[in-house]
């Protein structure tokens, strides 16, 4: 004669046929968290994919089924198995644990790492077949951290900016098949690079990525990065927003040099001053501006100040003045243009040399 304990009904069987019943009610399985297995005191139900992972399920009314021999005075067989899953992914093997766990009984088991990123749900199903669902049970976490940034996010047009994208994997395994992807929108353009080959960010390292955008046309420009990867080939790991850094394309440094004479003429032997207006058109600033050594032709000739005027620097938009002291040498008309060079600001071209208009200097005897 047996007793199967099953489906919360005990139900006596004599020699396969019904000898009479009896029922007993069970309470229905409760089940109150889902946790790391080694975390004793606490409760530590977030985990990153790709691993396996030892869990414990905490809860009550945990009911194994028995199969009892009334021929056998050995204690009764445990009668099926305990049956569990995170999400779609089951925790194999799912066994009762003898001793509670901070007033809980204990289901443990283990758990593949092919989860998705995202909140899930688990569920328990008893020997007995009683089910208990706990929602937002386990958290499986993005172990993709990305910044951005321009080395410098305004360049004059021509220039290339540089762009640097900081990769970091908190998880405990490979980031594989890593892809960078980029778009852009705004009053500017940027020639973007050609998708790079994939690589991989190992476990719990940087890795930076250094990449290149021609600017072309000037304007405000967003550039929107995305990042994807996958863990152990199956689990795929994006940036739940894309990334957006702004940058300008400036206009190229642009100078402008108009000359002037403080006297149309002057005295053989006197001094005379040169003026000079240097104007930036661009949205570039231009640095260390120099007056060159202007030149001159005609049959009277000047001589300039051993001392020459100090560099400046010319802001976007901006108009900056240089005098420079001749002395005439000989008589005559003399036609000076003044000269000046430079470099762009940011990308470092060189400027010039620029001249300026045609002076006329009258020398008198």
């Amino acid at each position: 004669m047996k007793v199967f304990l099953q489906k919360s009904i005990v139900y006596l069987m004599t020699f396969g046929l019904p000898a009479g019943c009896a029922i007993e009610q069970v309470p229905a399985p409760s089940l109150s968290e889902v946790c790391l297995a080694q975390e004793r005191d606490g409760c530590i139900n977030a985990v990153y994919p790709g691993a396996v992972y030892d869990l414990a399920l905490l809860g009550e009314q945990f009911q194994p089924a028995f199969e009892i021999s009334l021929d056998n005075s050995e204690p009764p067989a445990t009668r099926g198995l305990f049956k569990g899953k995170i999400g779609d992914v089951v925790i194999s093997p799912l066994t009762l644990q003898p001793d509670l766990l901070r007033g809980y009984q204990v289901l443990h088991g283990q758990l593949a790492g092919n989860l998705p990123i995202g909140l899930h749900a688990a569920e328990i199903v008893t020997p007995a077949g009683q089910r208990s669902q706990l929602a937002d049970a386990l958290r499986v976490m993005n172990p993709l951290s990305v910044t951005s940034r321009f080395q410098k996010p305004q360049v004059p047009a021509g220039y290339l900016f540089i762009l640097y994208v900081d990769l970091e994997n908190l998880g405990p395994q490979d980031l594989q098949d890593v892809s960078i992807t980029l778009s852009q929108q705004g009053s500017g353009f940027c020639e973007l690079p050609q998708p790079a080959d994939a690589f991989t960010v190992p476990a719990g390292q940087k890795v930076v990525q250094q990449i290149e955008l021609a600017a072309v046309s000037p304007g405000q420009v967003t550039i929107s990065l995305a990042v994807a990867g996958l863990v152990n080939q199956t689990v795929l790991v994006d940036l739940e927003q894309p990334l957006s850094i702004d940058a300008r394309v400036l206009t190229p440094t642009n100078l402008q040099v108009v000359a002037s004479l403080a006297q149309p003429s002057v005295r053989l032997g006197r001094f005379f001053e040169l003026i000079v207006d240097v104007t930036n058109l661009g949205q570039t600033p231009a640095r260390g501006v120099e007056l060159l050594v202007p030149t001159q032709s005609g049959p009277g000739t000047v001589d300039w100040d051993t001392i020459k005027p100090e560099a400046l620097d010319i802001p976007a938009d901006s108009t900056r003045r240089i005098r420079w002291e001749g002395r005439a040498t000989n008589t005559g008309n003399v036609e000076i243009s003044a000269r000046v060079s430079g470099m762009e600001a940011v990308s470092g071209r060189l400027l010039g040399p620029i001249g300026s208009n045609l002076l006329v200097l009258q020398i008198l005897p």
